[in-house]
């Protein structure tokens, strides 16, 4: 088979220090070692094992030494075409490492933590100096056989955590140290009850209680049903599904759920029809226009009250229709509640949401719903401009001059220039609405390189104060 390099960004590299490392892709491993994977290699001289993601797939340089993948951690690519781009194109702008420029992509319930654990080795009459400390975890060792946690080592033998002895262990052919990546965050699911073919036949169904006919009754209708649900609609327990299970009746599997986050209220009047005025229709028409022909990046530039809000429904209404996808930003979480109660109310479970207040799980599963199809429209802060749709049609970042789009920790992006990468290899409209805007925003409004749509009247009878 064919040998194949993988150019791999790796964790934890110093930015000076940071490019593609090439490994050897095991002919084992090449049916799952995909670009946007993540694996497992060994790095520097000790060889410690650290997470990376494929960013490319080429033919090995003569010559040239490489070290091999330990292990792929995905069964499929976790980062599309775009989300690799994205990364160079962030490593570039903002000065990170590829790695930090591809995780802050991800919601943080993706990550791998690694797993570090150590078992003794016998010494087999080696002549080796070790202190009582080190004698002591070595004894403690011995006695336990498996691998343990550095932690609960430690901890036992009453040591800090900062002591370096099972390093020193290892180095002395003592002890062997083991690393394993494992999920942050797994996947939600339920027990799930469903009918099997022999519930169909009538022979089958002879000697069942009461309580089970009821439980298959109810399957009848609905077809599967969660084991909780089905204990709570009958009034039986689980032990009486489970003897249907036994029977061959009914077969229960797990099945995954997603942890969607609770909307405090939803706007009930979002869903009727918003009527424009002359000057709004106006803006709507020329966004609608360039949306259609091929986007770029407009600034609706309104003043307090003038339905700028409505304008870009009205937008996100025909996007939607065209089966394409939005990502709507609002600078501050305390806006997002508001924000979802009117999307929620006018477009339904097609709305996810993205801020730091969600747990991870939360956060891993609006993730997955988006990726998955099962949601068009997302509404949230700085982080949702990261969104995995494939099918962008717009992108809306209300007041686009706060402070609050910029990332602080690293890699400093700027939700803005995402915004703009993400809208032009989506051929999407990118809509910044201020009525304030920056003065970079405005600056280029005026020179012609944004189009500039302009909201001088407050909506209805509402007036400007003096």
């Amino acid at each position: 088979m064919e040998q194949i390099i993988a150019g791999v960004a790796v964790e934890n590299v110093s930015y000076h220090f940071d490019i593609l490392y090439g490994y050897i892709v095991p002919p084992e491993l090449q049916h799952k070692a995909q670009i946007g994977s993540r694996v497992l290699v060994g790095f520097s001289r000790g060889n410690s094992k650290r997470q990376g993601i494929i960013f490319s797939l080429e033919q090995p340089e003569e010559g040239k030494k490489y070290k091999k993948i330990i292990e792929v951690l995905d069964d499929e690519p976790l980062m599309t075409a775009e989300m690799i781009e994205l990364s160079k194109f962030l490593k570039e702008r903002t000065f990170c490492t590829y790695f930090e420029a591809a995780k802050a992509q991800l919601p943080t319930g993706f990550n791998y933590k690694l797993n570090v654990t150590y078992v003794a080795v016998e010494n087999n009459g080696k002549a080796v100096h070790l202190s009582d400390d080190e004698q002591k975890v070595y004894d403690y060792m011995l006695d336990k056989v498996c691998y343990q946690s550095k932690k609960k080592i430690l901890s036992d033998c009453s040591l800090p955590e900062s002591s370096p002895i099972l390093e020193k262990l290892v180095a002395k052919g003592l002890a062997e140290k083991n690393i394993d990546a494992s999920k942050q965050v797994g996947e939600l699911s339920v027990k799930t009850a469903i009918l099997t073919q022999k519930a169909e036949e009538s022979g089958a169904l002879s000697q069942l209680t009461k309580k089970q006919e009821s439980v298959l009754s109810v399957l009848r209708d609905v077809g599967s049903a969660q084991v909780k649900e089905l204990c709570a609609v009958t009034g039986v327990s689980a032990a009486v599904v489970k003897a249907l299970e036994k029977k061959e009746l009914i077969s229960i599997i797990d099945s995954n759920v997603y942890r969607i986050p609770k909307t405090e209220y939803v706007d009930t009047k979002a869903t009727r029809d918003i009527c424009l005025t002359d000057m709004q229709n106006k803006a709507y028409l020329s966004l609608n226009e360039k949306y259609k022909n091929g986007g770029g990046v407009s600034l609706l530039f309104g003043v307090t009250g003038s339905g700028k809000t409505s304008v870009f429904l009205r937008l996100i209404d025909d996007v939607v229709a065209d089966r394409k996808n939005v990502i709507v930003m609002v600078p501050e979480i305390s806006l997002t509640p508001q924000m979802m109660a009117l999307f929620k109310g006018r477009y339904g479970e097609k709305v996810a949401i993205f801020h730091s207040a969600l747990s991870m799980g939360e956060r891993k599963d609006e993730y997955r719903r988006v990726k998955r199809g099962l949601a068009q429209i997302v509404v949230g802060t700085r982080s949702a401009v990261f969104a995995p749709f494939e099918n962008i049609g717009l992108i809306v970042i209300d007041e686009e001059q706060e402070h609050t789009y910029k990332s602080e920790s690293s890699p400093r992006y700027h939700a803005r220039d995402v915004a703009k990468f993400r809208a032009k290899w989506h051929n999407a409209l990118l809509v910044l609405s201020s009525a304030t805007p920056s003065i970079e925003s405005y600056s280029l409004a005026k020179k012609g390189i944004y189009s500039l749509e302009t909201l001088s009247e407050r909506y209805g009878e509402a007036v400007l104060p003096d």
